[in-house]
Protein backbone atom coordinates (compact mmCIF):
# COMPACT_ATOMS: atom_id res chain seq x y z
CA UNK A 1 0.00 0.00 0.00
CA UNK A 2 1.44 3.46 -0.72
CA UNK A 3 1.15 6.49 0.87
CA UNK A 4 -1.31 7.75 -0.78
CA UNK A 5 -3.88 4.82 0.09
CA UNK A 6 -2.67 4.95 3.77
CA UNK A 7 -3.77 8.56 3.98
CA UNK A 8 -7.02 7.46 2.61
CA UNK A 9 -7.75 4.43 5.10
CA UNK A 10 -6.51 7.02 7.69
CA UNK A 11 -9.29 9.80 6.09
CA UNK A 12 -11.89 6.99 5.62
CA UNK A 13 -11.43 6.11 9.44
CA UNK A 14 -12.12 9.12 10.67
CA UNK A 15 -15.18 10.15 8.91
CA UNK A 16 -16.10 6.72 9.96
CA UNK A 17 -15.43 7.99 13.92
CA UNK A 18 -16.82 11.19 12.79
CA UNK A 19 -19.92 9.48 11.84
CA UNK A 20 -20.16 7.42 15.06
CA UNK A 21 -20.15 10.03 17.47
CA UNK A 22 -22.86 11.95 15.25
CA UNK A 23 -25.06 8.74 15.23
CA UNK A 24 -24.11 8.27 18.93
CA UNK A 25 -25.14 12.27 19.76
CA UNK A 26 -28.68 11.89 17.34
CA UNK A 27 -29.70 8.22 18.50
CA UNK A 28 -33.31 8.92 17.38
CA UNK A 29 -31.97 9.25 13.68
CA UNK A 30 -29.11 7.18 14.25
CA UNK A 31 -30.55 4.61 11.55
CA UNK A 32 -31.26 6.96 9.18
CA UNK A 33 -27.51 8.11 9.56
CA UNK A 34 -26.34 5.02 9.16
CA UNK A 35 -28.31 3.84 6.75
CA UNK A 36 -27.18 6.84 4.41
CA UNK A 37 -24.13 6.94 5.42
CA UNK A 38 -24.29 3.45 4.43
CA UNK A 39 -25.08 4.08 1.45
CA UNK A 40 -22.80 6.85 0.23
CA UNK A 41 -19.59 4.75 1.57
CA UNK A 42 -20.90 2.32 -1.41
CA UNK A 43 -21.61 4.65 -4.12
CA UNK A 44 -18.31 6.28 -3.23
CA UNK A 45 -16.89 2.68 -3.28
CA UNK A 46 -18.11 1.51 -6.25
CA UNK A 47 -17.91 4.73 -8.18
CA UNK A 48 -14.32 4.52 -7.78
CA UNK A 49 -13.60 0.94 -8.26
CA UNK A 50 -15.42 1.97 -11.74
CA UNK A 51 -13.25 5.02 -12.40
CA UNK A 52 -10.30 2.40 -11.83
CA UNK A 53 -11.66 -0.14 -14.48
CA UNK A 54 -11.63 2.54 -16.92
CA UNK A 55 -8.43 3.97 -15.79
CA UNK A 56 -6.06 1.40 -15.17
CA UNK A 57 -7.03 -2.07 -15.56
CA UNK A 58 -9.17 -2.40 -18.22
CA UNK A 59 -6.50 -4.36 -19.96
CA UNK A 60 -5.10 -6.55 -16.70
CA UNK A 61 -5.82 -9.58 -15.75
CA UNK A 62 -8.86 -9.47 -13.32
CA UNK A 63 -9.75 -5.87 -14.56
CA UNK A 64 -13.34 -7.51 -15.15
CA UNK A 65 -13.97 -8.27 -12.50
CA UNK A 66 -13.29 -4.87 -10.48
CA UNK A 67 -15.71 -3.58 -12.94
CA UNK A 68 -18.15 -5.68 -11.81
CA UNK A 69 -17.70 -5.52 -8.21
CA UNK A 70 -17.50 -1.74 -8.61
CA UNK A 71 -21.08 -2.18 -10.06
CA UNK A 72 -22.64 -3.98 -8.02
CA UNK A 73 -21.03 -1.55 -4.71
CA UNK A 74 -22.71 1.01 -6.71
CA UNK A 75 -26.36 -0.95 -6.97
CA UNK A 76 -25.75 -1.51 -3.14
CA UNK A 77 -25.41 2.00 -2.20
CA UNK A 78 -28.44 3.15 -4.16
CA UNK A 79 -29.99 0.73 -2.70
CA UNK A 80 -29.19 1.43 0.97
CA UNK A 81 -30.18 4.98 0.15
CA UNK A 82 -33.57 4.38 -1.23
CA UNK A 83 -34.19 2.66 1.93
CA UNK A 84 -34.55 5.86 3.87
CA UNK A 85 -38.21 5.94 3.56
CA UNK A 86 -38.66 2.88 5.00
CA UNK A 87 -40.10 1.63 8.30
CA UNK A 88 -37.17 1.37 10.87
CA UNK A 89 -37.80 -2.88 11.35
CA UNK A 90 -36.96 -3.29 7.42
CA UNK A 91 -33.86 -0.62 7.88
CA UNK A 92 -33.08 -2.61 11.10
CA UNK A 93 -33.25 -5.91 9.31
CA UNK A 94 -31.23 -4.90 6.25
CA UNK A 95 -28.40 -3.06 8.53
CA UNK A 96 -27.99 -6.41 10.64
CA UNK A 97 -27.76 -8.26 7.74
CA UNK A 98 -25.23 -6.41 6.42
CA UNK A 99 -22.97 -6.85 9.52
CA UNK A 100 -23.81 -10.33 10.19
CA UNK A 101 -22.79 -11.19 6.11
CA UNK A 102 -19.62 -8.88 6.92
CA UNK A 103 -18.85 -11.07 9.88
CA UNK A 104 -19.17 -14.24 8.43
CA UNK A 105 -16.99 -12.97 5.52
CA UNK A 106 -14.46 -11.89 7.88
CA UNK A 107 -14.30 -15.73 9.73
CA UNK A 108 -13.82 -17.07 6.11
CA UNK A 109 -11.02 -14.83 5.16
CA UNK A 110 -9.57 -15.92 8.57
CA UNK A 111 -10.06 -19.83 7.46
CA UNK A 112 -8.11 -18.74 3.81
CA UNK A 113 -5.41 -16.86 5.83
CA UNK A 114 -4.73 -19.75 8.45
CA UNK A 115 -4.77 -22.34 5.51
CA UNK A 116 -2.27 -20.19 3.73
CA UNK A 117 -0.15 -19.55 6.83
CA UNK A 118 -0.74 -15.59 7.61
CA UNK A 119 0.16 -13.83 10.78
CA UNK A 120 -3.07 -11.94 10.90
CA UNK A 121 -6.10 -14.76 10.86
CA UNK A 122 -6.88 -14.45 14.66
CA UNK A 123 -7.31 -10.84 14.31
CA UNK A 124 -9.48 -11.22 11.24
CA UNK A 125 -11.31 -14.13 13.10
CA UNK A 126 -11.83 -12.12 16.30
CA UNK A 127 -12.95 -9.20 14.22
CA UNK A 128 -15.98 -11.60 12.34
CA UNK A 129 -16.89 -13.09 15.89
CA UNK A 130 -16.98 -9.58 17.35
CA UNK A 131 -19.64 -8.31 14.25
CA UNK A 132 -21.58 -11.50 14.41
CA UNK A 133 -22.04 -10.81 18.34
CA UNK A 134 -22.76 -7.26 17.82
CA UNK A 135 -25.37 -8.32 15.34
CA UNK A 136 -27.23 -10.61 17.61
CA UNK A 137 -26.86 -7.84 19.76
CA UNK A 138 -28.78 -6.08 17.17
CA UNK A 139 -31.45 -8.31 16.95
CA UNK A 140 -32.62 -9.01 20.84
CA UNK A 141 -32.73 -5.16 21.10
CA UNK A 142 -34.53 -4.43 17.43
CA UNK A 143 -37.25 -2.60 19.27
CA UNK A 144 -35.30 0.07 20.42
CA UNK A 145 -34.12 2.33 17.81
CA UNK A 146 -31.71 4.50 20.43
CA UNK A 147 -30.40 1.18 21.54
CA UNK A 148 -29.90 0.05 18.11
CA UNK A 149 -28.49 2.78 16.64
CA UNK A 150 -25.47 3.01 19.86
CA UNK A 151 -24.87 -0.62 19.06
CA UNK A 152 -24.37 0.52 15.33
CA UNK A 153 -21.99 3.23 16.30
CA UNK A 154 -19.99 0.66 18.57
CA UNK A 155 -19.77 -1.12 15.08
CA UNK A 156 -18.63 1.94 13.15
CA UNK A 157 -16.03 2.29 15.77
CA UNK A 158 -14.90 -0.80 15.38
CA UNK A 159 -14.99 -0.57 11.77
CA UNK A 160 -12.76 2.54 11.69
CA UNK A 161 -10.39 1.56 14.34
CA UNK A 162 -9.43 -1.67 12.32
CA UNK A 163 -9.65 0.58 9.35
CA UNK A 164 -6.76 2.92 10.83
CA UNK A 165 -4.78 0.21 12.16
CA UNK A 166 -4.88 -1.70 8.87
CA UNK A 167 -3.25 1.41 7.42
CA UNK A 168 -0.24 1.49 9.66
CA UNK A 169 0.48 -2.09 9.15
CA UNK A 170 3.36 -2.82 7.31
CA UNK A 171 2.58 -4.59 3.91
CA UNK A 172 5.01 -7.91 2.93
CA UNK A 173 5.62 -6.82 -0.90
CA UNK A 174 7.49 -4.72 -1.95
CA UNK A 175 5.85 -1.41 -4.42
CA UNK A 176 8.47 -0.05 -7.35
CA UNK A 177 6.83 3.20 -8.34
Amino acid sequence: MNKTERIFKILAGLFQLLGAVIIVLLPENGLLLILLTLGLMFAFYGIKDIVRYFTMTKFMVGGRQLLIRGVIVLNFGIFSASLASASGLYISVYLIGLYAFDGVVDIMRAIESKALKSDHWRLRLIGGVVKILLGVACVVFMNSEKALAVLFAVMLIYSAAWRIASAFRRTSVIYVQ
